[in-house]
């Protein structure tokens, strides 16, 4: 299953590590890309959630973070 799901956020163009018990994506943008994509990972995530259900697995929004990094550039 960790396989799909690794195909189905690079087919998004984001990137996928996992943990033991927790995943994390992240994507490298400029500013004028956050628009697109915070659509990506959206898409994303509703792509990943009914495999989740599906082995019995929840998407927890309350134990999920948005954390943005940057430069002063």
């Amino acid at each position: 299953m960790l396989l799909r799901w690794k195909e189905v956020v690079n087919h998004h163009g984001i990137s996928f590590h996992g943990f033991a018990d927790d995943s994390q994506l992240s994507k490298h943008m400029h500013v004028n890309e956050i628009q697109m994509v915070k659509c990506a990972k959206v898409d994303c995530i509703a792509a990943i959630e009914p495999g989740c259900h599906s082995h019995g697995l929840k998407l927890n929004a309350d134990q999920s973070d948005v954390i943005w990094l940057g430069t002063t550039q």
